[in-house]
Order: C-alpha cells, then sequence, then structure tokens
C-alpha cells in the first residue's frame, strides 16, 4: 500500500544464487561477487528479507547486518511468518511442563509410526478422523495438525495404546511403552494442555496462514498480530473452560 492506495507488484529474479557455504562470511562472498558480475550497485539496495536464520538476521554478523555496514538504507524486514513461527517455539520451550508435554506427542507418533502393524491399529481405531502427525520446529501448522488430531481422537488413541499394550506378540519394551503412554494420556493434566494447545495452535495455524497470502498488507499483519496477542492473553482466565471438558 503507497500513499493509501493499493498498488501492484511484480517479482522479478535478477538471478538464483548457489551458496557453497551457508556461514554469513560466504554468503557475503557470493553477494559481492554478484554486485561485481552483473554490476548491481549494493547502495541503491532498499530492503533485505529473508528467513529468521540466524546466519541470515542476525542482528551483529548475521548476513543483512554485513549489508547494512555497507548500504544504511538497505533495512532488513524479517518475515512475519517465520517470526510467528519462533514465537510459539519460544513460547513453548520456556515453560517444562509445556516442552514435556510435547514430548510425549512426539513419541505417541514414534510408537505407531515404527511398525505398520502398530499404524494400522491406531488407524482402525480413529476411522476416519486425522491421524497422528510428526511435530516441527520450522512448521508449526505439524503441530497444530498432531495436536489436533489427539484432540479429536483422544479416546480412540487411548484404546489403540491399551490394544497394543495388551498384545503379546509385541516386544515387551514397546507393550511398556504403549501402557507408559496410555497412562500419561490418561493423566488430568495432560488432557487439559491439550485442549488448551488445541485452542492456541489452531488460532496460531489460522493467523499464520492469513499472514502468507499474496495479498496481505503491513496494516492487516499487524492487527493480526495484535488480535493473536490479545486471544491468547484472555485465556489465562479460562482454566474452568478447559479443565470442563478435561474431566
Amino acid at each position: 500500500m503507497v500513499g493509501g492506495e493499493i498498488v501492484d507488484t511484480t517479482p522479478l529474479a535478477v538471478d538464483l544464487l548457489v551458496a557453497l557455504d551457508v556461514n554469513p562470511v560466504s554468503l557475503q562472498n557470493t553477494e559481492d561477487n554478484f554486485h561485481e558480475n552483473r554490476d548491481v550497485l549494493i547502495k541503491d539496495c532498499r530492503g533485505q528479507n529473508y528467513d529468521n536464520a540466524s546466519n541470515m538476521s542476525g542482528k551483529y554478523a548475521g548476513l543483512q547486518a554485513k549489508i547494512e555496514e555497507k548500504c544504511k538504507f538497505a533495512t532488513f524486514v524479517p518475515c512475519v511468518g517465520h517470526s510467528l513461527n519462533l514465537i510459539g517455539v519460544h513460547a513453548a520451550g520456556c515453560v517444562s511442563e509445556i516442552t514435556s508435554y510435547f514430548q510425549i506427542v512426539q513419541k505417541l507418533y514414534n510408537l505407531f509410526l515404527c511398525s505398520t502393524h502398530r499404524w494400522n491399529t491406531l488407524t482402525e481405531y480413529l476411522s476416519s478422523k486425522k491421524v497422528l502427525k510428526s511435530l516441527s520446529q520450522t512448521r508449526w501448522s505439524a503441530r497444530a495438525d498432531a495436536v489436533s488430531t489427539l484432540h479429536e481422537g483422544h479416546k480412540q488413541i487411548i484404546q489403540a495404546l491399551m490394544s497394543i499394550a495388551g498384545n503379546t506378540e509385541q516386544p515387551r519394551e514397546t507393550r511398556h511403552e504403549a501402557l507408559s503412554l496410555f497412562t500419561k494420556l490418561g493423566n488430568l493434566e495432560f488432557i487439559i494442555l491439550t485442549e488448551i494447545w488445541s485452542t492456541i495452535l489452531e488460532k496460531i495455524d489460522k493467523t499464520s496462514n492469513y499472514l502468507q497470502k499474496e495479498t496481505i498488507t503491513m496494516d492487516v499483519a499487524t492487527n493480526l498480530f495484535t488480535s493473536l496477542d490479545d486471544f491468547i492473553i484472555n485465556l489465562r482466565d479460562k482454566f474452568d473452560y478447559f479443565e470442563s471438558p478435561a474431566k
């Protein structure tokens, strides 16, 4: 949006560069060679945008910092989608109980994935419901899918675990792990966390999808972040709301 009017933008790829190394110094050398070979002046640069990997966006040693040393007008604009992902990662990682919760979710997925028989047992109990998903540090939509399946099919997943735990044809270690996960999934605290994180991740996922639309504008993106922030803050007063269905 420029001067209150929406304008069309036309992406133009001048070149695709091959980076033999991803450290900031190597990336800078690659970039310098590009400018020299293509006669592109770095002083004309007016913006940078990458994902939020530290080698690219690092404030002091990242590529964006090295480019700004050459041109102070080359303002770095972080990717809002990756920024939202990092917010979720750090928010979940700062509480040990939440870290343990997601570890259990991943262990649950691993238990069923490692055996075709166990996976078939799970899908039989889940029927038409979603299947379990692996977690991902870079794609929080995967976490939304994983917790959503656990939330919707909690009863069926517990039944699948009991089936495996009681199957004498399964290795003893597998039966023990299935029984252990059965106990953890039946814990009231775990069920409440599933209720809470299903709600949070669904909202984050919807916000992320909106942020990735080509027609998104700066004011809309700002409002989306504000709305998400208000939504999560308001959840602090809704413990009874989450506890009731968990009992």
